[in-house]
């Protein structure tokens, strides 16, 4: 082949490859942006599961079995249950329904299929308090997520001599114990959010 021939065909090649490449960098933004938009949804928060503490009051039925079903069942100190037929059962830190699966394994030994409920009566581990200067001091129960403005107006609210702005949460015994400020008129207004935590069991708020 001549050299002026291999020259053209050069020529065309270089320009078929520039082609391309312009063709392949205008079409790419086009496909990006005709991709759909996948928008994430949002994680719900979900509810705390309750699980039984000590000091709770529960009912156990045992259905068709009277002599089996008890009321007022104290969850002791230790976390455990005494149930007829059945040694003590740990409760403590289990969820109604796997305290419910552990009872019926328990029956199982001397009953045909038992079917077990249990039922929580009243949950009194699961307190916080409010005493000082409010209108309703006293304990109060805790069934979902509970912050100290929610807890506060559990106890009614500030009475008129009540230094709404050196309001505490004392949280534990012994020297422990953990102290937290709470500023009412700043919270309110948006200025220290991060004061109005979400309380545990046996925190106690005092308003002086």
């Amino acid at each position: 082949m001549s050299p002026n021939f291999m020259r053209k065909i050069n020529w065309i090649v270089a320009v078929f490859l520039l082609a391309c490449l312009f063709l392949s960098t205008a079409i790419a933004p086009r496909a990006r942006a005709e991709q759909p938009v996948v928008q994430k949804k949002p994680l719900v928060q979900q509810e705390p599961i309750y699980r039984i503490g000590p000091s709770d009051l529960l009912e156990i039925v045992t259905w068709r079995e009277e002599q089996l079903t008890r009321k007022d069942v104290l969850v002791r100190p230790d976390g455990r249950i005494s149930l007829p037929l059945t040694d003590d059962i740990m409760a403590a830190g289990l969820t109604l329904m796997q305290l419910k699966y552990r009872i019926t394994k328990a029956l199982s030994h001397y009953l045909e299929a038992p079917q077990v409920y249990v039922v929580l009566t009243n949950p009194r581990h699961w307190e916080i308090s409010v005493l000082g200067n409010v209108k309703k001091e006293g304990n109060f129960q805790m069934l979902k997520p509970t912050d100290v403005l929610q807890a506060l107006a559990m106890a009614g609210g500030f009475n008129e001599w009540a230094d709404k702005n050196e309001v505490f949460i004392l949280r534990g015994i012994g020297p422990r114990q953990q102290r937290f400020l709470f500023e009412y008129s700043e919270v309110i207004n948006g200025e220290k959010r991060e004061q109005n935590i979400i309380l545990k069991p046996g925190d106690v708020i005092i308003v002086p």
